[in-house]
């Protein structure tokens, strides 16, 4: 049991130590602009500018409402969707509608991670009672599946557009590593003490 519980704490520590360093460097070192930027259209500038959600959909209701003008003029010519992607006033709105998809995509992705999370933790609470007054076996298995939750939801997001929103997704994920961390640490010293207290019992 012993050498079981060592070889994953060590896995578990590995892997919330790299969440952490990997989601530091994202927060406070990774670098958010290109040399390029000045070359952006005044869409993306937008965008990139946007503080909220309801910032979005206003540009994109006045983009969208540009559209429905453009279309109902019959002196305009009919573009097929290659056209449209880079000709105005089809080319804001897409990227608009594409920035508002990529905002509610990493909003859901805060209520997941929060939620799993949490499901992990009451696993580790299932885990230590079992632990305590069933079989360490089975606590043991309930504490596995809690931190498998807890490293897999506090894990970096790669691969996403910066904006306000995936900053808070960033500062959550943060946040979790950290207490995930902290909790790695309690509950090995928490299952330490109950079988130290197991053996001293007559």
């Amino acid at each position: 049991m012993k050498i079981l519980k060592r070889v994953l704490f060590i896995i578990a520590f590995v892997f919330l130590c790299v969440h952490s360093v990997r989601l530091t460097y994202q927060k406070w070192f990774e670098p958010r602009s290109s040399a390029l930027d000045t070359y952006d259209e005044v869409v993306e500038i937008d965008i990139r500018k946007a503080t909220s959600l309801e910032e979005l959909l206003e540009r994109y209701d006045a983009a969208h409402t540009k559209v429905e003008e453009y279309e109902v003029d019959d002196a305009n010519p009919e573009l097929d969707w290659g056209e449209r992607r880079e000709t105005e006033p089809y080319k804001s709105e897409q990227k608009l509608r594409a920035a508002i998809e990529d905002w509610e995509t990493q909003s859901n992705q805060i209520s997941k991670t929060r939620f799993y999370w949490l499901f992990g933790l009451a696993f580790l609470l299932v885990g230590l009672a079992l632990h305590k007054w069933a079989s360490p076996w089975v606590g043991i298995a309930a504490l596995i599946v809690g931190f498998s939750e807890m490293i897999y939801w506090s894990s970096p997001s790669y691969f996403a557009a910066y904006s306000p929103e995936f900053e808070r997704l960033l500062n959550n994920k943060l946040f979790l590593a950290w207490t995930s961390l902290v909790l790695l640490f309690v509950v090995s010293l928490v299952t330490g003490a109950l079988e130290g207290a197991k053996h001293r019992k007559p």
